[in-house]
């Protein structure tokens, strides 16, 4: 007797690699509109975004670690980063404590743009939690910082 077949059927609705696979290409259409906005790229967005973070505001970061924090491929960046330096947006800091260590920091110019693009982040942030309301915004950040965590 033959083994009964696989169930075929699989509901996207609750399936989470497909439902964040959703979310992620609705949000990455907010980032694009954003970096459209104002004349950039999407990685020349992101790339900016994560340098005024927290950790990277003082003394920027590598190329190694941008593209980890982005999720990009180094090559990728490196071609984004070399025409934002072209374009005087960033620049290449040698290091004080180790001389083989370059950092990407913002340049004066790529501060004025800094602004302009965390006020929009800000901005299309709102309008996610206006859709979501503040409770359920907050308990997402929450758990996607979660899965971001435990799944790296």
């Amino acid at each position: 007797m033959d083994a009964p077949a696989p169930s075929l059927d699989l509901d996207l609705a609750s399936n989470l690699p497909y439902l964040l696979a959703q979310a992620s290409a609705l949000a990455s259409l907010q980032i694009d509109a954003l970096a459209k906005s104002v004349g950039m790229s999407r990685n020349e967005t992101k790339t900016i975004l994560s340098l005024i973070s927290d950790t990277g505001r003082r003394q920027g970061h590598t190329l190694n670690e941008l593209a980890e924090i982005m999720m990009v491929k180094q090559p990728t960046l490196s071609r984004v980063v070399e025409g934002m330096v072209k374009n005087g947006l960033l620049k290449r800091q040698t290091a004080a404590a180790d001389r083989r260590t370059v950092n990407i920091t913002l340049t004066h110019k790529g501060q004025e743009q800094a602004t302009i693009l965390a006020d929009r982040a800000r901005a299309v942030e709102c309008r996610f939690q206006d859709k979501l309301g503040p409770q359920e915004f907050k308990t997402l950040v929450s758990l996607l910082n979660l899965v971001v965590t435990r799944l790296k």
